[in-house]
């Protein structure tokens, strides 16, 4: 059951690894992997799920490596438009409401420019807003489905 529950955890972990770098059809099966490991404990039952459970996440992973080596490659090459240490975000509502929206967007595909996007924010003077902490707490620790709450909530505040 130990090697089981183990096996259990690092489907659970793959899972939100995948679907953070948007494999969703890793996520899907390290999903389907996770719940499958977690099943009951029948001993021969569970030998026979974590060996199916271990196939289907082989075929996944052979599948989604290249996609993966190839994200990597590109975040190697991207370089981030360089923001001015001084420079304000633009006092009007619009402005603000539009880069977050542009975050919004992001956040709501878990898409990992959304750390770019935040970055753009602190540098334009968004930091000193009170909703900041806690759009930027919940970025920092990946959990994209707060963030986007209270993303919407500071747009809801501003009117955008």
């Amino acid at each position: 059951a130990g090697r089981t529950d183990d096996a259990a955890r690092l489907a659970h972990t793959l899972k939100g690894l995948a679907a953070t770098l948007g494999a969703s059809t890793l996520a899907g099966v390290a999903a389907d992997a996770e719940q499958a490991l977690r099943g009951p404990t029948d001993a021969s039952d569970a030998a026979s799920r974590a060996g199916d459970a271990s196939a289907a996440l082989q075929a996944a992973l052979s599948r989604a490596v290249p996609a993966l080596k190839r994200l990597c490659e590109g975040a190697e090459a991207f370089t981030p438009t360089p923001i001015p240490s001084d420079a304000a975000l633009p006092a009007a509502p619009e402005a603000l409401g539009e880069a977050l929206r542009n975050l919004a967007a992001l956040l709501r595909d878990a898409d990992m420019e959304a750390l770019a996007v935040l970055e753009q924010l602190r540098g334009r003077g968004a930091a000193r807003a009170a909703q900041f902490e806690p759009l930027d707490d919940a970025v920092t620790r990946l959990d994209f489905d707060a963030a986007l709450c209270v993303c919407q909530a500071w747009l809801k505040e501003i009117g955008a």
